[in-house]
């Protein structure tokens, strides 16, 4: 007897075998244990707070119930997604250094049955600025009088995303083609050649983010003043030759520390009337970058005005004063008027009335 014949006869062999093999495939799938696994570690000290936590299952599952049976503490809100049957995204919003729990309750697959888990870790510091350092030297925010010599560099406390860091020197964007980045990310060293009698302002924007583009917890910034001096090239023979330029400066506590006294080759101190202390800064060589901060024409000025024939910078005076002032209009340059793109209002480090400051650079020009 063939084969076939056997087979034809005992035709009802083939069902069973049917049978026997989908109890086996049932009993398997109801013997496997249904299990969980994360991306995530249990006990991780250093988890980027923007940390996708990816949860796969060996089996496939109920959506609903597995976003339902999801927990994070503390609570925070987060994102949901659906990669697949056996695979779910949640992205949570976490706070830097910030302990947390997270636990799936009783989720189910397709067939009803549970699984539960946890796991619990902390996420890492946000990145920031470490140190910056000028020569070698670290720079505290606000420092005065520092020497204007030698490389600006910042320090990280994280290896940073270089191309998604972007330095701001006074509130302008530097070149990045200026910035040379260390290879491991942790520092930044920028072209920028100081000057003397300068105020700078470094910053970086909170959206920064390190190379597991974690960003920073706020926006950064640190201001400090290069020191005043006066230049080595001044010639003293100008002393006193030519009309100089006048300036009235502040000399309240409010309008400390001023800028570009060292460089003027005469300032007198005085109380002016209504109790006011005053300076008046002569220069007969070209101003500093920073001269001010500058406020009114005073009775003074005028005598000043007629022992040197300068020209007068100031901000505003009383009505007789500039009566008297105004009487020689191109000898003048106030405020008001801002002719020559001289003055300018400090808004980050000084407050009104004693922000209106001078651009020394402009000065010689304006006055020629």
């Amino acid at each position: 007897m063939t084969w076939t014949q056997t087979l034809r006869q005992r035709w009802w062999l083939l069902p069973i075998a049917i049978l026997v093999v989908a109890a086996a495939i049932v009993i398997r799938i109801i013997t496997t244990p249904l299990e969980v696994s994360a991306n995530v570690n249990d006990g991780d000290q250093a988890v980027p707070r923007t940390a996708t936590i990816d949860l796969r299952f060996n089996q496939e599952m109920k959506v609903a119930s597995v976003q339902h049976a999801f927990n994070i503490t503390p609570s925070v809100p987060f994102a949901f997604k659906a990669v697949s049957p056996k695979e779910f995204q949640f992205r949570p919003t976490m706070k830097p250094s910030t302990a947390y729990h997270v636990s799936l309750k009783d989720a189910q697959n397709t067939s009803g049955r549970g699984v539960s888990s946890g796991l619990s870790f902390k996420t890492e510091p946000a990145p920031t600025v470490a140190a910056v350092m000028v020569d070698n030297k670290a720079v505290v925010d606000g420092q005065q009088s520092l020497k204007p010599t030698g490389a600006v560099k910042l320090d990280f406390s994280q290896p940073m995303d270089s191309g998604k860091t972007p330095i701001a020197v006074n509130d302008k964007p530097f070149d990045s083609k200026r910035i040379s980045w260390a290879s491991d990310g942790k520092s930044a060293t920028l072209d920028l050649k100081l000057g003397h009698s300068r105020q700078y302002r470094l910053s970086i924007p909170q959206t920064a983010v390190n190379r597991k583009q974690d960003a920073l917890a706020a926006d950064w910034k640190l201001t400090f003043t290069t020191l005043i001096e006066v230049p080595s090239q001044g010639d003293p023979n100008r002393i006193g030759a030519g009309a100089p330029v006048i300036v009235q400066i502040e000399n309240s506590i409010d309008a400390r520390p001023q800028a570009g006294m060292q460089q003027a080759d005469m300032v007198y101190e005085y109380i002016s009337e209504g109790s006011i202390p005053r300076l008046t800064a002569v220069y007969w060589h070209p101003l500093p970058d920073l001269v001010g901060p500058v406020r009114s024409c005073r009775l003074i000025t005028i005598r000043l005005e007629l022992m040197y024939h300068g020209m007068i910078y100031c901000s505003g005076a009383n009505d007789y004063v500039l009566g008297m002032v105004w009487k020689f209009p191109n000898l003048v340059n106030d405020y008001s008027r801002g002719a020559g793109n001289v003055f300018y209002r400090d808004n980050n480090t000084r407050y009104a009335p004693h922000n209106v400051m001078m651009h020394g650079n402009n000065v010689t020009t304006y006055t020629a």
